[in-house]
């Protein structure tokens, strides 16, 4: 049967997410699937699958705009058992040609890594996942989404809101470790710890901030080897079995030449120190630093702050 060019769907799309609008480097990948379980009888085997819950993700790379930054980072200072949908905080996928999809609840469940280099844009992936509207059965009409169309009209991207540039690098005060260059940057990494809500009739109802650890990892240039192992604390003065990584941590500070994009690990320590004898490699490979909690009259600091 003939098929018309202009009904096969194609092109970009913009996301609207807490009164944020992001555009994406790449693709953005909506996942729709049911998560099932099988029905087995001794009789006969796998009879059928039964839905357990629906699974609905949006995931995609950030331009590198360093925007909307409580947006995209809000995990930072939450108190564990925390909920991540207090409220239904829509997100809509809008397409330039004029297709909306808008998602009843949405969350971030997977922090943008962050890359403060002069050659690369500075997010890495972002990822939502989507439940059911609060409080309504999943047999309603846009109890998860809804379908429709609106007209393309953003006009709020800025081309210099794209951001490369050259970064300082500080772990402490004290030399050399105070005014750190670097081979290609500085990686810092999030790993978010979620727990999920269910219940019986309407399975995933909403997911509980757990924990969160921060890290940053590069390549540094100017330290010699006895340098590197001695902040690793391998042995002597303060090396022991069940030491805490807090204690000797330093404000990690990544800041931008031009002032405008700040990154700080707090409590951070050096954790891994990776050293190459090689006839072309730099002897100092790669070296990562963990942040560590610190408190305030029982009260615990954010992990990280971004500006």
């Amino acid at each position: 049967m003939p098929l018309s060019r202009s009904s096969i769907l194609r092109g970009p799309a913009v996301i609207t997410f807490n009164g944020a609008t992001f555009y994406s480097k790449d693709d953005i990948k909506l996942i729709t699937e049911l998560d099932t379980f099988d029905i087995e009888i001794s009789a006969f085997g796998k009879i059928d699958e039964r839905v357990r819950n629906r699974k609905i993700t949006v995931s995609f790379t950030p331009s590198g705009a360093w925007t909307d930054l409580a947006t995209l980072f809000p995990y930072a200072a939450m108190p564990v058992g925390s909920s991540l949908f207090p409220t239904d905080n829509p997100l809509v996928i809008q397409t330039l040609a004029g297709s909306v999809l808008s998602f009843a609840a949405a969350a971030i469940t997977k922090m943008p890594g962050i890359f403060l280099s002069a050659h690369k844009t500075l997010l890495g992936q972002l990822e939502f996942t989507c439940i059911g509207r609060d409080n309504t059965p999943w047999n309603f009409a846009d109890s998860a989404f809804a379908a429709g169309n609106n007209a393309f009209s953003d006009t709020g991207f800025v081309q210099s809101g794209v951001i490369t540039q050259a970064y300082t690098v500080a772990w402490g005060v004290v030399p050399p470790w105070s005014a750190l260059s670097t081979q290609d940057g500085v990686a810092i990494e999030f790993d978010l710890g979620l727990a999920r809500v269910e219940t019986d009739a309407e399975g995933l109802v909403d997911m509980t901030f757990e924990k969160l650890a921060a890290g940053a990892k590069m390549k540094p240039l100017g330290l010699t080897e006895s340098q590197v192992l001695a902040a690793l604390a391998l042995q002597a003065n303060g090396a022991v079995r069940g030491r805490s990584l807090n204690t000797g941590g330093q404000p990690l500070a990544i800041n931008g030449v031009s002032g405008a994009v700040n990154v700080l690990l707090n409590g951070a320590n050096l954790k891994t120190a990776h050293q190459l004898f090689s006839a072309t490699a730099l002897r100092i490979d790669e070296i990562a630093f963990v942040a560590t909690r610190n408190f305030s009259t029982g009260a615990p600091s954010p992990l990280f702050t971004v500006s």
